[in-house]
């Protein structure tokens, strides 16, 4: 029996999450979602760099543990994961746009992560925001994968 859209269309799981010391619903991200946002605050690659234990010739690696390119990847989690509970929760920054509104135009969706990056990273303190992020990765099931796989 072949399967429609309209057979899989349902709601996102959600759950309660703590945002600035209120309560709010957060939902689970689409792919859609979750690729818009890769696009908008996409992941800093590691500089090359010679592989000392290979000699001058060898060809550049990538250096993960450079110190500059490590504190990349943490303002990269930080403001990935502001957009991500922006998202899930309906935050409307002080334009008062929503997600929805914005997500089918790149000015605005750029426009509006800025705003949601600026305005939460003041109100929100880091291990809310952990917290928030990790409760959007379990309604992505993220937790489900990686048992999965064994991790």
């Amino acid at each position: 029996m072949p399967i429609t859209l309209a057979d899989l269309t349902r709601d996102l799981e959600t759950c309660t999450v703590t945002l600035a010391g209120r309560e709010a619903v957060a939902r689970g991200l689409s792919v859609r979602d979750t690729m818009l946002i890769n696009s908008l605050v996409p992941m800093p690659q590691p500089p090359l760099s010679r592989d000392p234990n290979r000699g001058s010739s060898a060809p550049l690696v990538p250096n993960p543990h450079d110190p500059e390119y490590k504190a990349q990847l943490q303002r990269w989690y930080i403001d990935q994961s502001l957009v991500m509970a922006a998202v899930s929760v309906d935050y409307r920054p002080e334009d008062g746009k929503s997600w929805d509104v914005v997500r089918d135009n790149v000015e605005m969706c750029n426009h509006w992560a800025g705003l949601v990056r600026r305005e939460l990273e003041e109100i929100l303190c880091e291990g809310e925001l952990v917290s928030i992020r990790e409760s959007i990765d379990r309604l992505n099931g993220f937790e489900v994968a990686e048992e999965a796989q064994g991790n």
